[in-house]
Order: C-alpha cells, then sequence, then structure tokens
C-alpha cells in the first residue's frame, strides 16, 4: 500500500454532513439523483454508470485514469493541505474510486481494509455514516514506511453484487526526520488534512 503521489498532498473523513447509522448495507434506502445533491459552484462532477453514480470534486484538483493506479475508476489529486508555507514537506491527498467484488479478501462486514485482513482489523478506526442516503462502512488505518504515513479512509457502499469504494489517502512525513522539523516539515493534522473528504462525499449520490 505505498503509494507513489504525482504531487505531494492529503484528505478529511469526519466532517459536516456525515450521519452516524446502523443501517444494513444490504438495505435500498431512496437515493437522490446528482441533480438533487448540493454541488458547490465550480466543481466538477465525475459520473459512472456501471454502477451509477456519480461525486464532485474541486475544480482545481487534478483528475484523471492513472497507468499507476489500474483498478481506480479515477484517480483525484488535491494537493497540499497547506500552500502557505516554505515547508519542504506538507501532506498531500488523493483519492482513489474503484469497483470492489463482493467476494474481495480485502472486505469484511462490509468494512474495507486496503492492508488486509485480520493484522489491519484490530488497528482500524470503523463507523458507519451516510451521505445522500447512501450508506457507507468507514474504515480508517494507517501504513508507515521509510519516513513516511499513508492514512487511508476507505468508503464502501454496497450496489447490487459490488461495492464502490472511495478510497481516500493523505501521505505525510514524519517531521522528527528533519533536522529543523518546525521549519522543514508540516506534520499531520486529521481535521486539517481530511476536511476535503466529508466535502466531496456529500456530493456523492447512488442509483439503485
Amino acid at each position: 500500500m505505498k503509494y507513489l503521489f504525482v504531487l505531494v498532498s492529503v484528505l478529511a473523513a469526519f466532517g459536516a454532513g456525515c450521519v452516524r447509522t446502523t443501517k444494513s448495507m444490504d438495505s435500498t434506502p431512496s437515493v437522490p439523483p446528482i441533480s438533487a445533491v448540493v454541488v458547490p459552484g465550480g466543481w466538477e462532477v465525475y459520473s459512472n454508470t456501471s454502477p451509477n453514480f456519480s461525486f464532485a470534486y474541486p475544480k482545481d484538483a487534478l483528475a484523471a485514469k492513472s497507468d499507476s493506479f489500474p483498478d481506480d475508476l479515477i484517480l483525484v489529486d488535491f494537493g497540499l493541505s497547506v500552500t502557505n508555507t516554505r515547508a519542504i514537506s506538507v501532506p498531500d491527498r488523493q483519492l482513489h474510486v474503484r469497483v470492489v467484488a463482493a467476494s474481495s479478501p480485502n472486505v469484511k462486514d462490509c468494512f474495507y481494509s486496503e492492508s488486509g485482513w485480520p493484522s489491519g482489523y484490530a488497528s482500524m478506526r470503523q463507523e458507519k455514516v451516510t451521505f445522500n442516503g447512501a450508506a457507507f462502512c468507514l474504515s480508517v488505518e494507517r501504513d508507515a514506511g521509510a519516513g513516511n504515513y499513508y492514512d487511508t479512509y476507505n468508503y464502501l457502499t454496497k450496489t447490487g453484487d459490488q461495492y464502490v469504494l472511495m478510497n481516500f489517502v493523505v501521505h505525510s512525513v514524519n517531521c522528527l526526520n528533519y533536522d529543523n522539523p518546525a521549519e522543514k516539515c508540516v506534520d499531520f493534522d486529521e481535521s486539517r488534512d481530511t476536511a476535503i473528504f466529508a466535502d466531496v462525499m456529500n456530493t456523492f449520490s447512488l442509483a439503485r
């Protein structure tokens, strides 16, 4: 799960519009079409027909099909979480959108683990949330290596016999690796670096 980032950037899981729920992932709530979802002005809308879902993202984000991640329907790079700094290392954020088979070994009890089961299960934060009537199982996990952190926020929702995965990743660096961390490095801050995640998820629409 070592992601290679085109830009240095990072993303947000708990924010406005995120509602706790214990609703079964097999339920089929009435979900509004993308036209009924409030999309911030100037944002771009991504739509997919199989499965049929839509979401929006900031216009200045870089969105494209990625050769580096062939399983992604689309990769959205949000860029740096902090721009008014001269620091060498700043958290950066990306979104990987995928379709996941119900039989995938990465899915357990409606939750998704990028690092796999059962090793990542105990240390994983888990929560059930809803956005625009679509029920998601949210799992949060961290991977680390070579002084880098990868905080992953997996929003998984079921549609038919498969899942839609909104896989947000924040890449940051262990600032203690720098001789002057206060000047050269910006530490990971969950509330700041993941705020864009809830904004994006609030535009999600799933046709049942």
